[in-house]
This record gives C-alpha cells, structure tokens and sequence, in this order.
C-alpha cells in the first residue's frame, strides 16, 4: 500500500498553555469551590513540563468543515486526483456531530462527493491506524483503487464537550488534564495499491477502558460497577481520562512492542510519536539507549487525537523532512487501551 496523497489544515487561533488555563478558570466559574488563582502557576508548570508550548483552536464563527475539505483539496492536489478518482471515504475521529448514518456521509455531502461509500472507524487515538488498516485488506483485493482517510478533531468548541473543562474542585485535574494539551485540526490522507511495505502490530487491553472514556448518555448504576466506573466522574458528553493511569499500564508494554520492533527492522529513518507527550518520548529514547529520529508535533500542535499520526506525515513531507523510499514508523497509545506500531516505505 503507497500514500498518494497528503493533507492537514488548522484553525486560526494560536492558544497557548496560559490561554488554556484560562479557559478551564472561565468554565468553572461557577463550580469551583476555591480561587484556581492559587493552582494557575502549579498547572502551568505541569503543562510545560509534558514539552506543550502551542496549539491551534477555532475562532469564533469559524467552521470545522473549511478546515476539513483544506486538508481534503491538499491531499487530492497532492495525488493528483480529483474527487471522481476516490472510491471510498473513512471517517476515522473521535469528534463528531452524527452518529446516524455516521459522520463520514455529512463529511462526503458537505464537500461535495457523490456515488461515494463511506463509513466510519473509530478506536480512540488509534482510529486512523485502524483505518490504514482497513484500507490495505481492501486496497489488497482490488475491491477499491483510492481510499481517503479524513481525521477531524475539534471538541473543544463542540457544546456537547463542554465540561471536559469544567471542575468541581482541584482534584478533578486528575482527570481533565488532558483536555488542556489538546489541538484541533483535520487531516486527509490518500491510499492507493501499491507493493510497499505496509505493517502493523497493535495489543489491546479492554481490561483499562475505564481510564479514559467519554459516554454520550446516563449509564444505569449496575453498569457503572460492571464497567469500574466512578459516578461522579460519569456524565454525558464528559470527557474523562486518567492520563497517569493510562501511562503507568501503557508503557512497558510498548517500550516492549518497540524493543522487539527494533531488534527485527532496526531503526527506522523517521518515527513519528504519538503527540501526547514529549516527555513521554525523551524518556523513551533514554531507556531504549538508542538515538530515535522522531519527528515530533506536540509542542507546536498538542495533542492530535486521531490526526496526530497522518498530520505529522504532512508536516514531515512539507518541510522536506520525509521523503519518497524513507522507511517510516508510528509508534501510538490510545485509550480502550490499545497500543501500535505502524512501520512502511513512503
């Protein structure tokens, strides 16, 4: 399977780490129990220590779907394609205003594809490699001959979200933290067939879910026990996710998968980390004794969620840092928990 074609597009507004504090101070006005002024240097400082400077967030009035088809002309422009050549579209985000008949229809309705098929695919972060995945078994049969993969991510200007920024009391940035590092931003990637290497390992640990999580309606009581949840933490529309827990279950056993990657393919000649911690990632490079050539994203962007893999080929590409026959590797950690490793030649 080859990449064909490239594309990622961003908002207008450049948020920073204070402007982020900020927000979370504004949305909780009116439920905090104590001044946050006296926490706002304390959060700023963990903010700045995950390696986060910058992110890019909406503007008011501004529409996630210009974002979505920029990206969309800059990978079929970089293909060469027009929006006749594309067989199917896969809408592979977390974000999303429909879940009938699924986001990637209105996706294909509002940029004007017709005669299309389209679904979704969604695995948290992982949800674009699942997709790649995907695209290979079908590209492999010939049952289609140019796939386009859309990422779109844009919760935090979607009402529905909205208490993903809100807190009760300073406890909650337990779990909240992670809303603070995130970006927004869309991407579109075309895959075509091709004899190029394309593989990937991915171990799940459904036994984790409850540590990140986002429900859209009221779950029963019995079921919160079934699942482990906290029912104060449970609401809908509330994104939750306990990023230290996921971290301490989730990192030995991708520094494990990465390990026995290298010792079978070696070094790759450019790795692209997952966008949710560089300090995560320096660590890494520590432990594992070897010099890894990441391309990293997170200080610029933050936290990508499903577009942080196919925005950092972009980028790359744009600013001439990956080339065509360049053997590319993804290393991603998503909540449910599943963790991959995506190796290729571009």
């Amino acid at each position: 399977m080859k990449i064909s074609g490239l594309g990622a597009s961003f908002p207008s507004i450049h948020f920073t780490n204070e402007d982020a504090i900020h927000k979370l101070e504004k949305d909780s006005k009116d439920k905090f129990n104590y001044n946050l002024g006296s926490n706002f240097d304390d959060l700023l400082c963990k903010l700045n220590s995950t390696g986060i400077k910058n992110r890019y967030w909406l503007r008011e009035n501004e529409s996630h779907i210009d974002i979505v088809s920029d990206a969309v002309q800059k990978a079929l422009n970089d293909a060469s394609l027009s929006k006749n050549d594309i067989d199917l579209l896969i809408y592979s985000s977390v974000f999303r205003q429909f879940i009938e008949p699924g986001e990637s229809f209105f996706i294909a309705k509002a940029l004007g594809f017709k005669n299309i098929e389209c679904f979704d695919v969604l695995e948290a972060c992982n949800s674009f490699v699942r997709a790649s995945n995907i695209s290979k078994s079908y590209l492999n049969s010939g049952q289609y001959k140019n796939i386009l993969v859309i990422t779109s991510e844009f919760m935090p200007h979607q009402n529905n979200y909205k208490p993903s920024f809100e807190m009760k009391d300073y406890s909650n940035v337990n779990y909240l933290f992670s809303s603070l590092t995130t970006g927004e931003g869309a991407s579109a990637t075309i895959f075509t067939d091709d004899h190029k290497t394309w593989e990937q390992e991915i171990i799940a640990k459904p036994q984790h879910a409850n540590f990140c999580y986002l429900p859209i309606s009221n779950i029963h009581d019995q079921e919160l026990d079934l699942y482990g949840l906290n029912s104060e933490d449970v609401s809908d529309y509330k994104f939750v996710s306990y990023s230290l827990k996921l971290h301490k279950e989730g990192y030995h056993t991708l520094k494990d998968m990465i390990l026995k990657y290298i010792d079978r393919k070696g070094i790759d000649d450019i790795v692209l980390p997952h966008s949710h911690s560089l300090n995560v990632w320096n660590r890494f490079n520590k432990e594992l004794k070897e010099i890894i050539p990441y391309y990293h994203i997170f200080p610029n962007y933050g936290n990508l969620v499903t577009g942080s893999f196919p925005t950092a080929l972009y980028l790359a590409k744009k600013e001439g840092k990956l080339k065509r026959e360049m053997k590319v590797g993804a290393w991603m950690a998503a909540a449910g928990m599943s963790l991959s490793i995506t190796n290729f030649e571009f």
